[in-house]
């Protein structure tokens, strides 16, 4: 019997040196813990979808989730931003956002600006993730983004919880925006945590030890 549980922020191994799960296992995690629907968005990328859909085929219709296409972006404004695709224009939309982002950096990295989103918005729907230092706003994406806009509320178990749904509370009172919670899962057991590690540290170019905090907290 499936639960409502909707996870709406999923990175795979794609997210290069950011995840440590292939899209099948968190597909096969998600089966197993009877989710609803599962969405891989990975970083400016949509890498992991293929993989992603074929395991979710390959289920028995229980207890299949449905998966959702999406990517994050960490916008050169500060922003982090999900973008999840509700039709075949949205799909269209993000894949040209991905290119353009891509196109402007060189290999391995991306540039997306706010002034990019107006112009590619339909068929998506997007997730603006809190910022606990209460300096961010989703405003500008209202227009835009009319009646397909969230705010994203992270649970991460970090010391920042508390800080982030009042944010979250603040800005849907003032914005009239509703509040989804999000995972942001980057593994589909916790023994993947050492090689999540791992991977966190050669990115930054240091050692595990010395990357400490940086490192995931939960």
């Amino acid at each position: 019997m499936k639960s409502r549980h909707a996870e709406l922020c999923c990175q795979s191994c794609y997210s290069f040196l950011d995840a440590a799960s292939h899209p099948e296992e968190l597909v096969m995690r998600a089966a197993e813990q009877h989710y609803a629907a599962l969405a891989i968005t990975d970083e400016c990328s949509v890498a992991g979808i293929v993989k992603a859909h074929i395991a979710i085929q390959a289920l028995p219709e229980e207890p299949r989730p449905r998966l959702l296409i999406g990517s994050l972006f960490r916008l050169e404004e500060g922003d982090v931003l999900i973008l999840l695709v509700s039709d075949g224009q949205g799909y269209a939309n993000l894949c040209r956002l991905i290119t353009a982002a891509r196109g402007r950096a060189k290999k391995g990295k991306y540039r997306l600006q706010r002034a990019d989103l107006p112009s590619h918005a339909g068929g998506l729907l997007a997730l603006w993730q809190v910022d606990p230092t209460g300096t961010g706003s989703p405003q500008w994406l209202q227009k835009s983004f009319a009646g397909r806009l969230w705010l994203a509320c992270p649970q991460w178990q970090d010391g920042q919880d508390r800080v982030r749904r009042e944010r979250a509370r603040t800005l849907s009172e003032s914005l009239g925006l509703p509040i989804v919670a999000i995972g942001g899962a980057k593994m589909h057991v916790p023994e993947r945590k050492p090689l999540l590690d791992v991977m966190t540290a050669l990115s930054l170019n240091t050692t595990v030890q010395e990357a400490g905090e940086l490192l995931l907290t939960n």
